[in-house]
């Protein structure tokens, strides 16, 4: 089940016909310096049980990858997946976005078997491993979460979000985002509510994907 909340095989891929018909503009060339997507993806009982208001943000980020990789020549970016509840059946390791390799990533665009946590901090410092392991890399993290957390200290969670070592995409599912990230000047937030339409979250994660590209147009 690719992230979908509920639903039919017949309901979803309808879905995918409606997201189909997004268009998410022109994604450009390769960088110089190759770019490293990795996205943290909350699957906690408040996401999955309704503050996800689309109920589809795997496949429209998935939707924004494939267009994104699509274009890549170099072979080079790379996207990686790390769930909250790492280490999970769900988590794949930094793979290129090129279309060679998006059966692999899309593989991790789904709930895990064992999902449920609502702290962030372990899959943040995931995260900070691997861009710590691929310094030639321009490093952006996409966090798809609503942020209610049950970390030890969540201030010191925030903190450490906010001083990523790259960009950060803070994608606020269905909560009101908070100030730590609206005033954080390498931090990009992007609202999922019930006033999001289809193809919302894929506008908003491809003009992440680009945003280092040459002549990209998101």
């Amino acid at each position: 089940v690719r992230g979908r909340a509920t639903g039919s095989g017949r309901r979803a891929a309808e879905y995918d016909r409606l997201l189909a018909r997004v268009r998410l503009g022109r994604a450009g060339r390769c960088p110089k310096r190759p770019d490293l997507f990795i996205v943290v993806a909350d699957d906690s009982g408040s996401v999955c049980g309704g503050n996800d208001p689309l109920g589809h943000r795997y496949d429209e980020i998935g939707y924004a990858l494939r267009k994104t990789g699509a274009a890549c020549t170099c072979g080079r970016c790379l996207a990686g997946i790390v769930h909250f509840d790492v280490p999970t059946n769900a988590d794949v390791a930094p793979t290129p976005i090129n279309r060679k390799h998006q059966r692999k990533l899309e593989a991790g665009l789904t709930v895990p078997s064992s999902a449920g946590s609502s702290n962030l901090g372990p899959a943040l410092a995931a995260a900070y491993r691997i861009a710590k392991r691929h310094p030639r890399h321009t490093s952006t993290l996409i966090a798809a979460t609503d942020f209610e957390l049950f970390d030890h200290d969540v201030d010191q969670v925030m903190q450490h979000l906010v001083a990523f070592p790259g960009r950060v995409h803070a994608m606020v599912l269905n909560t009101t985002p908070l100030p730590i990230l609206t005033g954080s000047s390498n931090v990009t937030v992007s609202e999922v509510d019930a006033r999001s339409t289809i193809g919302s979250v894929a506008q908003s994660v491809f003009g992440t994907l680009t945003a280092g590209r040459i002549n990209a147009f998101p």
